[in-house]
């Protein structure tokens, strides 16, 4: 078996990308193409300069563990340290199966070569790997965009006679919770008050405009910092058609992911 240099490149840089789209897909973020070819035509110049030496297989493995981790900051710097880390995992998990699909192609077809501990296989079969790899991509897409979409619902807000209905995140990672009564708390975006109740009210001068039997302090905690929000328990919030009375939301004066933030609970 043959191995052109310039083929090997540019095979490397397809399988970088598929790769770096696939981990985008599991990590449901987006990736632009420019941003991942740029990334994997680096993979591919370290691809490369794996094959032509022969390693000790620690060193094969230490060397494919520094072009992973090189490859995927390039593709998504910047970016902070916990979320680099996880599309790190990600990258190597999508590695894991893309070099499944070449070493099962090997086997089938009885052609190819390992070295460094890399499946290499021929044109033909490693077109084949990335068809598959790009169906594999499509589906992955479809099935998160199926599940995302269960989790965005249709949330309406009552107090008086005032009604704002908003897009809503189901979210698990929400555990907020009003402390006497321990009732789900729903965290809501300031602007969302303002149409509700009156166009000057906020977290600070609530009290203004909301009786105080109706406010409440909620205390939250996050990985960077900790204290309490202002709590509302308004006459009722439906969600996707079912109605709870008394439901309490939150004021956040930051932009959430959407409108509302389900809690866990809910």
């Amino acid at each position: 078996m043959y191995i052109y240099l310039d083929v090997l490149f540019a095979v490397n840089v397809i399988m970088d990308f598929l790769l770096l789209k696939l981990t985008a897909v599991f990590a449901a973020v987006s990736l632009k193409n420019r941003r991942a070819l740029l990334a994997s035509m680096a993979g591919g110049v370290g691809g490369v300069c794996f094959f032509i030496p022969d390693f000790h297989a620690l060193t094969a493995a230490g060397a494919g563990i520094f072009l992973g981790f090189l490859t995927v900051y390039l593709a998504f710097f910047p970016i902070r340290t916990k979320e680099f880390l996880k599309r790190v995992l990600l990258f190597f998990c999508a590695s894991f199966v893309m070099g499944g699909l070449e070493f099962f192609s090997m086997m089938a077809f009885g052609q190819g070569m390992i070295k460094n501990g890399v499946a290499y296989i021929q044109i033909p079969q490693l077109f084949c790997c990335a068809g598959a790899g790009f169906f594999l991509i499509k589906i992955t897409q479809l099935l998160i965009k199926k599940r995302a979409a269960k989790t965005v619902c249709q949330v309406s807000l009552y107090w008086k006679k005032q009604k704002v209905t908003i897009e809503g995140l189901q979210d698990t990672g929400n555990n907020l919770t009003e402390p006497q009564t321990h009732q789900p708390v729903i965290l809501v975006e300031g602007w969302v008050l303002k149409r509700l109740i009156h166009p000057d009210c906020n977290a600070v001068n609530l009290s203004e405009w909301i009786p105080d039997e109706r406010l409440r302090e909620i205390p939250y905690r996050s990985i960077d910092a900790e204290g309490t929000l202002v709590g509302i328990v308004l006459d009722a919030v439906c969600i996707d058609g079912r109605k709870i009375p008394g439901a309490v939301v939150a004021v956040c004066e930051q932009r959430l992911q959407y409108s509302a933030i389900l809690s866990a609970g809910i």
